[in-house]
C-alpha cells in the first residue's frame, strides 16, 4: 500500500509527465506518506532506476508502459513489476470530433485518408502509439485505390499542430506520434512524405475485432511458405495455413500483427495488414452488406473515429450501391534500414528504421499518380517484392453482373445529389451475394486467381 512507501525514494519523470504526476503525490500527501523524491530525465532512465534498485518505486504513466516494453531489458515491465497503487484522471476532449479542413467532393474528386491503428483495447478515448499506419489514396474516377504502409518505428522529424504540445521538430519513431494524437501522426507524416491527408480514421484492437466480428468474419488467402501455426500475438488462437481462411475478429487482429513468424518481419506485417484492409473493404462494399447497413452501423457504432463528415459517407454508400464502381487495388510499403537512435518520447536511444529516401520518392510518386488519374503501377519501384504493386481484378462478364472499365466508366452517369432506388432486385441480390472476389492479395502483379473451389494440389 502507499503506507509501506514511508521514507522511501520514489522516482518520476515530470519532463514526459507533468500533467498527471501531481495527481500521484496528492493521494501520497493525503495518506500522509513521507517519501524522498528523485526526478529522472526519461521514463526509461526511471525505469532502469526502479530495476537497478536506485529506488523503491516509480510514478508512471500507463500510456508510457509501451515505449518502456520496446526496450529490450524491460519486455517485461508489466509482470516484473507490481503496481501498489493507481490513480484515474481524466482531461477535456471535445464530445464531437472536428470536421476535416481539408474535405473535397469524395464521389468526383481523390482523396487520402490516414488509418490509425492504436495499439490499446477498449475505448478510442486513450492515446497510445499509432502502430498501425496506412494511407489509403482513392480515385473515384478511375477507381484506383493504392494502400501505401509506413513502418512503425520510421525515424521522422516530429511535427506538432497548433495546441498541441509535443517534441517538435525532434526526431522519433513514427509510433511514438499518437500518444499526442492521430492529428500529431497526421501531420507527421505530411511532412515526412510531403504530402496532404484529406482524412483521418482512428481505430485500435477492439476496433477491429469488432468491426471484423459485425461483418460475419473476412476471407483472406495466405501465400505458400506463410502459414502461421501458432499466432505470436496470441497463442491461444488458431493460426492460418496456406489458401483461404476465414477468420473471425480476434484471428484477423492476431494475423495483422504478426511479425515474428516471418523471416520478413515487419515488411510481411504490413503486408498483412493490407490484405486485412482489403478483406474488410470487400466485405463492407458487398450488396449483402450494403443492403443492411443500418444493422451494419448498429454492430459497429464507436468502433472509430474519423474527421470525414457524415454526409460525404453516406454519399461514398450511395455511389457503391447505385454505381458499384470496378476498384481496382494496388500497394505500397516504404522500407527502411535498421538503427539504433535518440528518440525524444524515450529520453533516450531506441531501435528506429532509418527511411530508405528512394522509397519515400516512390511512394509520394504512387501517389500523385492515383491523385492524378492514373495507375501507381505506372511507377516502378526496382527495390519491391513486387516493382508494380498491383492488386489486379479479374476482366468482368455477364455472370458477375459488373461492367468492364475498358468499355464503362460508372462516373460519367453518376450524380451524388440524385436520388436513386435500390438497384438490387431479389434475383440480382442472390447472385451477387454469391459472388466471391478470386482475386488472390499475396500475388500482387501476377494476377494469379485464387479459386475458392481449388485446393491446393490442383494443378491450375
Amino acid at each position: 500500500s502507499l503506507s509501506d512507501l514511508n521514507g522511501k525514494t520514489i522516482g518520476l519523470c515530470t519532463a514526459q509527465d507533468a500533467e498527471g504526476i501531481p495527481y500521484m503525490e496528492k493521494a501520497l500527501e493525503k495518506d500522509n506518506v513521507q517519501y524522498t523524491k528523485q526526478d529522472f530525465a526519461s521514463v526509461i532512465d526511471l525505469t532502469a532506476a526502479l530495476y537497478n534498485g536506485e529506488i523503491d518505486a516509480m510514478i508512471i504513466n500507463d500510456g508510457f508502459l509501451g515505449i518502456i516494453h520496446d526496450v529490450e531489458d524491460f519486455t517485461f515491465v508489466t509482470t516484473s513489476t507490481k503496481v501498489i497503487y493507481s490513480e484515474v484522471y481524466y482531461t477535456p476532449r471535445p464530445n464531437v470530433i472536428q470536421d476535416s479542413q481539408d474535405q473535397v467532393n469524395v464521389t468526383k474528386e481523390p482523396f487520402t485518408v490516414l488509418i490509425s491503428g492504436n495499439d490499446t483495447y477498449g475505448s478510442l478515448g486513450e492515446n497510445s502509439r499509432s502502430d498501425v499506419n496506412m494511407l489509403v489514396t482513392v480515385n473515384p474516377k478511375s477507381g484506383e485505390v493504392l494502400m501505401t504502409s509506413i513502418p512503425r518505428d520510421y525515424y521522422v522529424e516530429v511535427d506538432c499542430p497548433e495546441g498541441i504540445a509535443c517534441a517538435q521538430g525532434e526526431m522519433d519513431k513514427l509510433t511514438h506520434t499518437g500518444l499526442h494524437g492521430i492529428e500529431t501522426t497526421e501531420a507527421t507524416i505530411e511532412k515526412a512524405l510531403g504530402i496532404n491527408i484529406n482524412y483521418t480514421v482512428r481505430v485500435n484492437f477492439s476496433s477491429l475485432v469488432n468491426l471484423v466480428d459485425a461483418l460475419g468474419g473476412i476471407d483472406v488467402v495466405v501465400d505458400k511458405g506463410l502459414a502461421v501455426k501458432t499466432f505470436y500475438a496470441n497463442e491461444t488462437l488458431e493460426g492460418v495455413s496456406e489458401g483461404k481462411n476465414h477468420l473471425e475478429g480476434e484471428r484477423a487482429l492476431a494475423f495483422a500483427r504478426e511479425r515474428h513468424a516471418y523471416v520478413d518481419g515487419d515488411n510481411q506485417r504490413v503486408r498483412n495488414q493490407q490484405i486485412v484492409l482489403r478483406a474488410i473493404i470487400d466485405k463492407i462494399t458487398s450488396p449483402s452488406i450494403l443492403l443492411n447497413y443500418g444493422n451494419f452501423v448498429d454492430a459497429i457504432g464507436g468502433a472509430f473515429e474519423t474527421d470525414m463528415p457524415s454526409s460525404q459517407m453516406k454519399d461514398l454508400i450511395r455511389y457503391q450501391l447505385t454505381v458499384n464502381p470496378h476498384w481496382k487495388f494496388e500497394s505500397c510499403s516504404l522500407r527502411g534500414e535498421g538503427s539504433t537512435e535518440y528518440c525524444a518520447e524515450l529520453g533516450t536511444a531506441a531501435y528506429v528504421a532509418i527511411p530508405d529516401e528512394e522509397s519515400v520518392r516512390i511512394a509520394r510518386e504512387k501517389i500523385e499518380a492515383v491523385l492524378n488519374g492514373k495507375s501507381a503501377g505506372s511507377i516502378q519501384d526496382p527495390g519491391a517484392s513486387d516493382p508494380a504493386g498491383t492488386i489486379e481484378q479479374p476482366e468482368q462478364d455477364e455472370e458477375t453482373g459488373l461492367q468492364d472499365d475498358a468499355v464503362y466508366d460508372p462516373y460519367d452517369s453518376y450524380d451524388s445529389s440524385a436520388q436513386y432506388e435500390d438497384p438490387y432486385s431479389p434475383d440480382q441480390q442472390e447472385s451477387d451475394s454469391a459472388y466471391t472476389d478470386p482475386y488472390d492479395p499475396n500475388d500482387a502483379g501476377e494476377s494469379q486467381y485464387y479459386n475458392p473451389n481449388w485446393t491446393l494440389d490442383d494443378e491450375q
